[in-house]
């Protein structure tokens, strides 16, 4: 079992369902994102459906490498439609006390840092924050404090606010809803400024092992009055990638 990034407790209680009451909000999380981590590396074909409540409909289309290790994981990210964005590329970089988002769009001549202040932006007009993208498939848990808010023995809803020393947070706090069964992360509630700005579910949910995935996102921002479905429609699991896919060589 790897050790999730940023954590540096062992946590012997997951392997004891009959312990689960005893578990902290940290741990709770900290064995959800380990399970998803248990496959090393992954690829995912994806469509994006932005829709507006004013009716108006947006599609694009992606592929996602990841790749995960004990002390660092990578996601790259390559959207490959409409035209006019493909070949914008992002990459995500997590080691055990930091994370780095490196993006290069279509006109750019190389990549460029996405700076800490402007990760809360949206990725290519979606739901989705350059911040959103990186925790998708995981998170710095030392960069938050946890609180279980609610446990009816099916589910535990855990608060995750930033800590004070995480600079530029994107927001004042997001609830999780876990399966208690399955360790998988099936809500996301984000907060700003006092409200809710969006909903994210996680849906179709698969599983390999003890690892989870989720086929169907959606998210519904309030804000914005739109939603956003993210859909894979092919996933292959522990495939062999060329190892340039992971390094900068990716956005030459």
């Amino acid at each position: 079992m790897r050790t999730f990034i940023g954590m540096a407790m062992v946590i012997g209680l997951f392997f004891f369902a009959s312990n689960a009451q005893a578990l902290t909000a940290t741990e709770i999380v900290t064995k959800s994102w380990e399970n998803f981590r248990q496959i090393e590396t992954e690829v995912e074909e994806a469509e994006i459906t932005v829709k507006y409540e004013s009716g108006f409909e947006e599609k694009k289309a992606l592929t996602r490498w990841m790749s995960f290790s004990e002390n660092k994981d990578i996601v790259s990210i390559e959207l490959t439609a409409p035209r006019r964005i493909k070949g914008t590329k992002l990459q995500i970089s997590r080691e055990v006390s930091s994370s780095t988002i490196d993006l290069r769009m279509k006109s750019w001549s190389k990549s460029r840092s996405v700076a800490t202040k402007n990760q809360g932006k949206p990725f290519v007009g979606t739901d989705f924050t350059y911040k959103d993208t990186d925790q998708l498939s995981g998170e710095n848990i030392a960069d938050y404090d946890y609180k279980i808010k609610k446990d009816n023995q099916d589910y535990w809803w855990i608060e995750a606010c930033p800590k004070d020393s995480f600079e530029n947070p994107v927001y004042e706090k997001r609830v999780f809803k876990i399966n208690q069964n399955t360790w998988a992360v099936e809500e996301i509630v984000y907060w700003k400024s006092g409200q809710v700005e969006k909903v994210q579910t996680n849906q179709e949910i698969q599983f390999d092992g003890e690892a989870w995935r989720p086929n169907l996102v959606i998210i519904k921002n309030n804000f914005l009055a739109r939603t956003t479905f993210f859909k894979v429609v092919k996933r292959e699991i522990n495939p062999k990638i060329p190892s340039w896919i992971f390094t900068k060589k990716f956005f030459d």
